[in-house]
């Protein structure tokens, strides 16, 4: 997954307070009406991830590269 660095900044760093992170993922839809994946790399994507994906989806580029 391509992601920015303020993405990982704000993933990986805990609030002021030391509360713990807790990042829940519905990977099969079943408790969210929207896939919560799809929304993190809408959100936080580099560039040109949807043409990797779109080369992911028609072979032209494998899930270790993608």
């Amino acid at each position: 997954m391509f992601l920015t660095r303020e993405a990982v900044r704000i993933i990986t760093n805990s609030d002021h307070q030391n509360k713990p992170l807790a990042v829940l993922v519905d990977s099969y839809g079943t408790i969210t009406k929207r896939d919560i994946g799809d929304q993190v790399v809408i959100k936080f994507a580099e560039p040109g991830w949807k043409e990797a994906l779109d080369r992911y989806r028609t072979g032209e580029m494998s899930v270790e590269n993608l």
